[in-house]
Order: structure tokens, then sequence, then C-alpha cells
């Protein structure tokens, strides 16, 4: 399943790159509207919502059922992580050790809790971490652009260099390869970004992190899966322990990705739990499993103490942070950066930056690639939101992919 959504994920990144400069016909932001902490920030910075967007009801829909699968199953960002932490078992030989749960963990849910203040007081700032939008930005102008670059150089150079494997041109393998990266996945001159250093940084840290604690951004920092803990405190599908078949092996524990404490009966934490199963699979006793358990019934289960005065200091947080970002002139309007030229047909700025969540949905899909991330054009608040760059590329009279491609929010 893992697989299949990753695939999702990238096929409709790179349909979002048409040839002639239309709108793309596949449903290129319907991860975006699956996603319930951009619905939900949207609305509290904006005030307004398409009907496509309540798809993000469904996300915590399915989470008050079977608690975090969203995060175990569906997230792409997720898979990436898991990927890099097999690859992590498979070519390093570490001894494994038990991950207990850490106090730190809670640092989720005061990140969702200060960008859901910021956002409530019209800073829309959820985009430069959430899962979707960050995986999105990295992939599409950073990873697909240097993947351009290394299939072209690698394709040209075997061409003009012409070499044989025997009586077999190399080049007769490598052309139809060629020609179906450049018609399927590139499908315009090649486009490159401005000032995506920091967007590739952050992403190589962000995987790199798992070389430290497995799934370290998804236990530690993402917004995404602090909202959906919270909304999974009690799910219908909860784990259930048999006492008397655990020997203590903690197979379950080395198991577990996202140290929820499943070899303490009766102190497993369903704000914590991924969905994997694989403290069931690890279990020789089979003392492990998930039941349907009705909502009315109490069960013996874990809860993690968020505390109402580091609640309350996360959300100061937040509104110290807002402040710090509108201390500028370019963010109270005292002044005009002409630089600063935004998508056409963008509303004003305050009410732009209400809406955009930098994901780079509209960068991806300008024919042209005029359409770049800002760095300090836009001050603080506006990082990774686009400007329109004529000297890279020009703006087509008649087109409008660019406004196009979002149906979640009218930027």
């Amino acid at each position: 399943v893992q697989t299949l959504v990753l695939g999702a994920f990238l096929y409709l990144l790179t349909a979002n790159r048409p040839a002639d400069g239309a709108a793309p016909a596949a449903p290129v932001d319907l991860f975006f509207d699956l996603n319930p902490l951009v619905m939900v920030s949207t609305w509290l910075a904006s005030h307004t919502l398409e009907g496509i967007s309540l798809l993000g009801l469904l996300a915590l829909l399915v989470t008050l059922v079977f608690g975090r699968v969203f995060c175990g199953w569906f997230c792409p960002f997720g898979t990436v992580h898991n990927a890099v932490a097999s690859l992590r078992n498979q070519f390093r030989r570490v001894v494994k050790r038990t991950e207990e749960y850490s106090r730190w963990q809670r640092a989720k849910y005061y990140v969702c809790i200060a960008l859901l203040v910021m956002t409530a007081l019209g800073a829309q700032w959820v985009g430069v971490l959430d899962p979707f939008a960050l995986l999105y930005r990295s992939v599409s102008l950073t990873v697909l652009p240097a993947a351009d670059i290394a299939v072209s150089a690698a394709a040209n150079g075997i061409f003009l260099a012409d070499p044989h494997l025997g009586p077999v041109h190399l080049r007769d393998l490598t052309e139809p390869f060629y020609r179906w990266w450049q018609e399927r996945v590139t499908a315009t001159e090649l486009r490159v970004f401005s000032g995506t250093g920091a967007v590739f940084l952050i992403f190589t840290a962000a995987l790199l992190l798992n070389l430290v604690r497995n799934r370290f951004w998804c236990r530690y920092v993402c917004p995404l899966g602090g909202m959906l803990g919270l909304v999974a405190v009690r799910p219908l599908l909860r784990l259930t322990s048999d006492p008397d078949a655990c020997n203590s092996c903690h197979k379950c524990t080395l198991a577990c990705p996202a140290a929820a404490q499943p070899e303490k009966p009766g102190e497993w934490l369903a704000t914590e739990c991924f969905g994997c199963w694989n403290c069931v699979a690890s279990c020789s006793n089979q003392g492990l499993d998930f039941k349907w358990i009705p909502p009315a019934k109490k069960t013996s289960t874990g809860r993690v103490d968020l505390g109402k005065r580091r609640s309350l200091a996360a959300a100061v947080g937040g509104v110290a942070t807002l402040s710090l970002m509108r201390i500028t002139p370019q963010a109270n309007a005292k002044t005009f950066n002409h630089i600063l030229i935004r998508p056409p047909g963008a509303r004003p700025e305050p009410e732009f930056l209400q809406r955009c969540i930098k994901c780079g949905l509209c960068m991806q899909t300008c024919p042209s690639g005029g359409l770049q991330p800002t760095w300090a054009e836009a001050g603080l608040e506006g990082l990774w939101s686009p400007v329109l760059v004529p000297a890279i590329g020009w703006c087509e009279f008649e087109c409008h992919a660019c406004g196009q491609v979002l149906s979640l929010i009218h930027i």
C-alpha cells in the first residue's frame, strides 16, 4: 500500500508538467485535498474553503476509527522515511536497540499548536513543515531538476561516445529511455529553480535523521502527525495484550517504529501508533492483537500528557514567531518590492499569503519555468511562495495553468 501511494504521488507530480501549458488533466492536488492539516489551516487563515477540500474530513474519520493509519499507510513522506530506515538496517551492521517512548515526542503536538495559532492570526506557515507540501516542494524543486540534468548528461554522453558492448550499440538501449523520460517526465524544457539550497538541506536532514531514530520526523516534528495524534486518542481499533503470554522478549519494541509502548500491557499509546501491525507480527507467542473496542468501553491505555502550561507556551510561541515575521517594512506594506511579481490573477499580498501553502504546485506547472520560489523578497512569512522572474521565463498570455492546479484554495 505504501509503495502504491508513493507511486501515485510521484505520478501526479510528473503529471503536473504539461507540455502545452494547459492545466493538467489529472487531479494533481489530490493529496493536498486529503490533508486535514491543510484544510484546517486554510480555513483558519482565510475563512474560506473549496468543497473538494472537505476530503480532509475523510482522513479524520479514518483516524477516529483506525488510529494514525494515515501516517503508517498513506503518507508518501512516511514511506520515504521507512525506505531510508530499511536501507540503514540492510547496509549497516548495527545492533538493534529498544527505543522507549521519549517525552520529546510531544514536540510535534506543540509544533502543530503553534502553527495553527499562527494561521488563525492570518499567517499560513503550515506548508513549511507539512509533510505533503515539504515532499512535493523538495522533489519538484530539487530532486526532479537534478534527475533531469543527470539523465540528459548521461544520455547525451552515451550518444556522442557511442560505446559498444560487442555488436550492441549502448545508445540503442539508452535512447528509448531518454525519449520516454523527455515525453513522460520532463515534458518541457529543463526547469531549474533558484534559492533551493535550503529546501534540499531540510529534505536531506529529515531523511538522515532516520539514522538517529526510525521515522524521526514523524515522531518528533511532523505537525500533521501531531494533529492526527490528537484525534486518535481513543480509536475503535485498539491494541490488546495478554500479560500471561508475554515473556519480556521485547521483539515488539524492536519492531515498533513509533515507540508506542506495545511491550507495556495497558500503556500502549494510541496517539503514537502508526497502525503498522509490526508488533503483532513480531510476537511469537501471539500475545498482541488489534481488536474492535466500543467507544463507550474504557480500556487501559497509555496517555500522552501535553500539559496545559506547555500547550499555552506553544501557543504563545506561535504568536511570538508571527510578531517577528511582521516587524519588517515589507510585512506592514510600508514599502513595495518591485521584484515581487506574483502569479497572474493573484489576490492582494495579505490574502495571497493567507492561502499559499508553499507547496510548489504552481511552479512545477509553469511551462516556461518563470515561477520561482522566494527567499527574502517577501519576508519570512512569504518564504518559498511563488514569484514571477521574467529573466528566467516569461508569462504566456493564454496560459492559466498556475491558477488552475489548486482546487483546494484560490490564491
